[in-house]
């Protein structure tokens, strides 16, 4: 990992200001279901919309179910969707910033998320979201850490469940993806749906912005 950005860290949001990153986390989570509720939506106009043919008989009744298979085929997308996200989030190399020497995290939905940022200038529009004036993104300190260090080695070593928001202020062009800490993400003990789940789920942690 490779530490950088001029001077002490700026920007720094009190208690307003972590109340802005949680709504930024909020707003992510909101598009996330809102995105999902569509493209279930759509799929239902798509099935009831399908030509009506003449009623069937015996013989060319199909065990396979074409609106399931198609619901079904949606799904596997979405899902191979997202294991492409994830993987190339875990090969890049993000920008996650520090405050006070601590990473920037906040806990929403009894979860601590870890900001990471793709590039410079997703930093610069959470600056703005985040209500700082003037946008410090070159004033912040950050590192650079690859993906898959922060869900191997951050989310254990917090002793909490921990996940990582890449780019939250981007919530609304849909570039804003949540890695939440869950097995297939992150180390099985990390996990809140793996062994140590009921014991993570109830570990203290209170929120730093």
């Amino acid at each position: 990992m490779s530490t950088s950005g001029a001077g002490a860290t700026s920007g720094a949001a009190g208690g307003d200001g972590r109340t802005r990153l949680e709504d930024l986390l909020r707003q992510a989570e909101a598009e996330a279901e809102a995105r999902e509720r569509q493209a279930s939506e759509e799929r239902a106009v798509r099935t009831v919309e399908a030509p009506t043919a003449a009623a069937p008989t015996d013989r060319d009744i199909s065990p396979a179910v074409a609106p399931d298979a198609e619901d079904e085929n949606a799904v596997a997308r979405e899902q191979r969707a997202f294991a492409a996200r994830l993987g190339g989030f875990r090969r890049t190399a993000v920008i996650v910033p520090t405050l006070d020497g601590d990473l920037m995290t906040a806990v929403y939905g009894g979860i601590r998320w870890v900001y990471a940022f793709s590039d410079r200038q997703a930093l610069a529009r959470f600056a703005v979201a985040a209500g700082w004036e003037p946008p410090p993104a070159d004033g912040l300190e950050f590192l650079t850490v690859y993906g898959a260090r922060l869900l191997d080695v951050v989310a254990p070593a917090t002793g909490e469940p921990t996940g990582v928001a890449l780019d939250v202020a981007d919530a609304e062009t849909g570039g804003c993806v949540l890695f939440p800490p869950v097995r297939g993400i992150v180390p099985d003990e990390a996990a809140v749906d793996g062994a140590n789940g009921e014991a993570l789920a109830t570990a203290p942690g209170e929120a730093t912005a």
